[in-house]
């Protein structure tokens, strides 16, 4: 019984965890921007402003500020476990960021072959009216994006579900509820295929954690896979602005 209470306890952390880093990065992205406006500066006329303050304030210092606090005051043990990739993790971090990627052109493959539409993130949305903003985004995948949605979601949640939980059950809990986050920054028809392919994603980044030991590889393959999409988008949007805009 005690075992069925630790496991439900577990479950119910992590998502407490998932909930409080998105709440604590929504209220500080709604300050920054309402800060910025107070003072003259048009947020909402201005889509790099709107995708900076998102990639720093919630993914960046929210995700990852909820993940390091959780780790000193939950006293985890052994805590979130990052080092500087060795030759090893970097052959794994060029495979999996290769495997990723082919997974995402294979189910965008798939998806149109069977009529599937998928949903647009707001990141696109954003940036349709000034495409440039998304090669912005390439950095800060490196820097904010992926260290922090990993220090979360690999680092705190996967490795709470671990202590109560094989690989086989903690890594697809969770990266179900990496992809649950994620409906709010989804618009149109195809929310479910869109969540479906960010599940499959997760479930690699959660894979290759549990192998390495090692959130830097995770990490930077998560911000790899970003930035191709990034670079992928701006050179979409850049080249038929007519048909993505009008």
């Amino acid at each position: 019984m005690n075992a069925i209470s630790d496991r439900v306890r577990s479950v119910t952390l992590t998502i407490a965890l998932a909930i409080v880093g998105f709440g604590v990065g929504t209220l500080l992205v709604a300050t920054g921007a309402g800060l910025l406006t107070v003072v003259g500066i048009p947020v909402f006329d201005r889509p790099a402003i709107q995708l900076v303050l998102s990639a720093t304030l919630l993914q960046g210092i929210a995700f990852g500020g909820v993940a390091l606090l959780y780790s000193r005051l939950g006293n985890t043990s052994p805590p979130l476990p990052v080092a500087v990739p060795s030759r090893r993790d970097l052959a794994i971090i060029v495979a999996g960021s290769v495997a990723t990627l082919a997974l995402w052109v294979g189910l965008s493959m798939t998806a149109s072959f069977l009529g599937l539409d998928s949903a647009t993130n707001q990141v696109v949305t954003t940036a349709a009216k000034n495409p440039a903003v998304l090669l912005l985004m390439i950095p800060l995948s490196y820097l904010l994006v992926g260290p922090g949605e990993e220090l979360l979601f690999r680092g705190a949640i996967q490795g709470r579900l671990r202590s109560e939980f094989t690989p086989t059950v903690a890594i697809p809990i969770a990266s179900a509820t990496f992809a649950v986050l994620h409906v709010s920054s989804l618009s149109g028809d195809g929310k479910l295929v869109y969540l479906g392919g960010v599940f499959l994603i997760a479930l690699v980044l959660g894979v290759l954690y549990e192998y390495t030991e090692n959130l830097a590889v995770p990490a930077l393959v998560h911000a790899t896979y970003n930035a191709v999409q990034f670079g992928v988008a701006y050179f979409s949007l850049s080249s038929a602005p007519a048909v993505l805009l009008g």
